[in-house]
């Protein structure tokens, strides 16, 4: 989800605030008059109001043409996922839809009506295939996050127009990967250019650097670090299964993307911070000075740009694909309707308007990211994200029953000392496969 403070109004597991974009009661009946009222669930924070926009246009036009009224109702989000499973469990008909993510789909999708017959275009191919699961459509993209190399561009622009730099670079680069590299543009990195600006950017290694350390990591036990790793390990050519389901992390690659972090740690390149490295704790290295640039969810650009909250960076920041050469990760935030609604038709009617341009649009236009070229091609601040969506990020797949959010939670519980350089990093795969083994098994 996206990395963002939310302001909300506190309520219980079994409580919800229940909104409208046309302020209907809590008690609103199911149907009346004709019209039939669906109960949607939805994230609370910014994704609330940007989908409160999109609903109050929908109940003020075309839902009076489907007989279709739209109710909003959130819950904390610490009890929001929670909540929601306890009701599909028990076969709940309460919530006609459901708030769901792509790395949840395996959990999910046997409660879920598939969408077919539904008009996609307005969306991205990539987001489509992150809310499909054994050729079936789930849910609609509201919301997509990514992750990307955000950098320094006032540093990378005197990095790369100092002729002087270049020498230096050079012996740091042959320090550190073993080989003399010239300073590049950080969208044509590998993971070596990577180490070497990294190392570069390090006072242990240059002196004269203006930060501390190269980079931060995401090398923290908790489940969007190993989201932010799964990045990495598919950027060079990793996946998290086979071609046919099968996990797969006892790879070349898998290995390659623990010792990546380790390299980075052990060395000094990356701050010792990163074994804290949460999204607060990367924005605020980058944010102070600390260093020159990070891997993260592309939801953070907005606050590294804040001139008052954010005065070293704003205005000197961007977002590149991280190196590698192959598909980095993108997770997903949406809709899709319960299987045991008593309302399935209505519900598809209001599936229908989400997926045109014009409801995408006002999603987006009100502080919503969705997967849609109509929204991410509207100003050339976006088009650079919206390119980087359609090519450069899939979503991981669940591994069997084990959904993506639990693999990802494995991660980083089996491999964040391996990525701090405290364990072999051979050792802490093993162990990841025996957890999903043990997972799957369960």
């Amino acid at each position: 989800m996206k990395k963002r403070a939310i302001g909300l109004v506190t309520v219980g597991v079994t409580a919800a605030l229940v909104l409208s974009g046309c302020g209907a009661a809590n008690n609103a009946p199911a149907a009346t008059g004709g019209t039939t009222t669906i109960n949607v669930a939805y994230w609370p924070g910014p994704e609330l109001t940007a989908m409160q926009a999109v609903v109050k246009k929908y109940n003020a036009g075309q839902g009076k043409t489907d007989h279709v009224s739209v109710n909003l109702t959130t819950f904390s989000t610490a009890d929001m996922f929670n909540k929601e499973l306890v009701d599909m469990s028990t076969k709940s008909s309460t919530l006609d839809m459901y708030y769901t993510a792509s790395y949840l789909l395996g959990q999910h999708a046997p409660y879920l009506v598939p969408l077919t017959g539904v008009d996609t275009k307005a969306l991205l191919a990539s987001a489509v295939k992150g809310f499909s699961a054994d050729g079936k459509f789930y849910a609609v993209p509201m919301d997509a996050s990514f992750v990307g190399t955000i950098y320094r561009t006032d540093l990378m622009k005197t990095l790369l127009g100092d002729p002087a730099a270049r020498q230096t670079f050079e012996t740091i680069s042959q320090k550190v990967v073993g080989k003399k590299l010239d300073p590049k543009p950080p969208a044509e990195w590998t993971w070596d250019d990577y180490l070497a600006t990294g190392a570069y950017f390090t006072k242990k290694y240059n002196p004269n650097s203006p930060t501390e350390y190269g980079t931060i990591l995401p090398a923290m036990n908790s489940a969007f670090s190993g989201m932010q790793w799964a990045g990495v390990l598919y950027s060079m050519g990793g996946s998290f299964t086979t071609k046919d389901g099968k996990q797969n992390f006892g790879t070349p690659q898998a290995k390659q993307a623990v010792e990546l972090y380790a390299t980075a740690i052990k060395d000094g390149i990356a701050s010792p911070n990163s074994s804290q490295g949460n999204a607060t704790s990367l924005n605020a290295a980058l944010t102070s000075g600390s260093v020159a640039f990070e891997m993260q969810w592309h939801s953070s650009l907005a606050g590294f740009n804040d001139a008052s909250a954010a005065p070293v960076t704003a205005g000197k920041v961007a977002i590149v694909a991280i190196p590698g050469g192959h598909k980095g990760h993108m997770h997903l935030q949406g809709l899709g309707i319960n299987k045991y609604s008593k309302h399935i038709d209505a519900a598809k009617k209001f599936v229908n308007y989400l997926l045109t341009p014009a409801a995408l649009d006002t999603y987006g236009n009100n502080g919503g990211i969705p997967p849609a070229p109509s929204y991410l091609n509207s100003t050339p601040a976006l088009k650079p994200i919206g390119v980087l969506m359609r090519d450069d990020t899939e979503s991981e797949p669940s591994i069997g029953k084990v959904d993506a959010y639990t693999v990802s939670t494995l991660i980083g519980n089996t491999l964040s000392n391996a990525w701090l350089g405290n364990e072999d990093p051979a050792a802490a795969l093993t162990a990841l496969q025996a957890a999903l083994k043990k997972q799957a098994a369960g």
